[in-house]
C-alpha cells in the first residue's frame, strides 16, 4: 500500500510534467497562462501515476491507493483520469501524457523533472549515465528523495 495521499501531497514538491508544472501542495497545475486546480483526489491519482512513471498502474493499485478507506464506484477513477486529462489538455485517442492499457491501468508517457537542480537533463528511459536532477516525492511505501535521470 502506498503513503497516505494528503501526506504525499504535503511532501511533494513542485515538478514538471512535460510543459506543466505541477504543485501538489495546492492542486495545482499550470502551463503558462493557463492554471487548473484540481480536486485532492485527482492529484493523488496524478502523483501516483508518476511515482509509477512508465510502468502500467492497475486500476485497483489507484483506487486502493488514492481511495483506501473509502467505497467507491468504477466511475470515480474513470473520472479522476479524465478529469487529468482534461486539466493536461491530454487526448485519450492520441496521448501524450496518460496512456489507457486496456484491461490493465494507466501509465504516465510524459517525461516529468523537477524545477530546482544541481545539474539537470530531462528523465530518459534507461538513461542511467546521464546527469539527474534530485526531487523528493513519495514512493510507494515511505518518502525518499527521487533520481530523475
Amino acid at each position: 500500500m502506498f503513503a497516505e495521499t494528503t501526506d504525499r501531497r504535503a511532501a511533494t514538491a513542485i515538478f514538471r510534467i512535460d510543459d506543466w508544472l505541477v504543485e501538489p501542495q495546492l492542486n495545482r497545475v499550470s502551463n503558462g497562462e493557463i492554471s487548473v486546480h484540481l480536486e485532492p483526489k485527482t492529484m493523488d491519482v496524478l502523483l501516483c501515476l508518476v511515482d509509477n512513471q512508465g510502468q502500467v498502474v492497475s486500476r485497483q493499485d489507484l483506487v486502493d491507493t488514492v481511495w483506501s478507506t473509502e467505497f467507491i464506484s468504477d466511475s470515480s477513477l474513470t473520472h479522476a483520469v479524465a478529469d487529468l486529462r482534461r486539466a493536461l489538455e491530454d487526448d485519450a485517442r492520441a496521448p501524450r501524457i496518460i496512456e489507457t492499457i486496456p484491461k490493465r491501468g494507466y501509465r504516465l508517457m510524459a517525461q516529468t523533472r523537477g524545477t530546482t537542480a544541481q545539474q539537470g537533463t530531462d528523465r530518459q528511459p534507461g538513461g542511467h549515465s546521464q546527469p539527474c536532477l534530485l526531487y523528493t516525492s513519495p514512493s510507494p511505501r515511505d518518502l525518499i528523495a527521487h533520481r530523475v535521470c
